[in-house]
């Protein structure tokens, strides 16, 4: 009941956060594709770990749920992406090859084994995951991902003369940094040391400082030059 309360607080802090950027005019829009993802992953394991879906549907979909996760942390970490790209570099993205891609990595994790395999059933709401090998390299695409954009960014906080976009992205980057950090320890690194799924439920888990942050940062600082009145 802890994790479906906890889960539901992280669904709920970036949903609203979503909402609400999407009804500005901002550029800072690209970021929602983070908090989207972030949301589907939450959603997905608190499915899973909760057992509620399982009084509606008599089919097991427990790996599907988990195979979903993998693509909702993988669309976090392409908004970050897409978020530096965009919004401190004034670079555009083809939306039409974004979602083909995106949609070609949702086919590959969700019905096919090569992220995830299995899902043993270890007791009430206990479960341990077979990852496929891709596993891997997803891992290191993640990661690779995740330091590109978060490197652009710490050194623009530094190189930036403007007072408002230090402060605006100090508080990003401590959101980003404690979320995304998290999500890699609990569903990458500690897999990978221990071969134990143990920690994974608690990787969407962090995502809630990535809406905290942000929010803060736009409220206060007027992050993604977000004008509050």
């Amino acid at each position: 009941m802890e994790y479906f309360i906890l889960s539901i607080v992280v669904i709920a802090i970036n949903l609203a956060l979503l909402f609400f950027i999407t009804l500005t005019d901002s550029r800072g829009k690209i970021f929602n594709i983070t908090l989207l993802g972030a949301i589907i992953w939450a959603l997905s394991l608190n499915l899973l770990y909760s057992g509620i879906i399982e009084n509606f549907i008599k089919y097991d979909i427990n790996l599907y749920l988990v195979r979903i996760s993998f693509l909702g942390a993988i669309i976090t970490v392409t908004g970050l992406v897409l978020f530096e790209r965009s919004y401190l570099r004034d670079k555009s993205w083809n939306n039409i090859l974004y979602w083909t891609i995106i949609f070609i990595l949702g086919y590959i994790f969700i019905f096919t084994p090569s992220v995830v395999k299995e899902v043993i059933v270890l007791g009430n709401n206990n479960y341990k995951f077979e990852y496929g090998f891709l596993y891997i390299i997803y891992g290191i695409f993640y990661i690779a991902l995740f330091l590109k954009s978060y490197i652009s960014i710490v050194f623009r906080s530094f190189n930036t003369s403007k007072k408002i976009e230090k402060l605006q992205l100090r508080f990003f980057l401590i959101g980003i940094s404690l979320s995304f950090w998290i999500g890699i320890f609990t569903n990458l690194i500690y897999p990978t040391i221990f071969g134990s799924s143990d920690l994974s439920k608690f990787g969407p888990l962090g995502m809630v400082f990535v809406g905290i942050f942000t929010t803060y940062a736009i409220f206060k600082h007027h992050l993604f030059n977000i004008k509050m009145i």
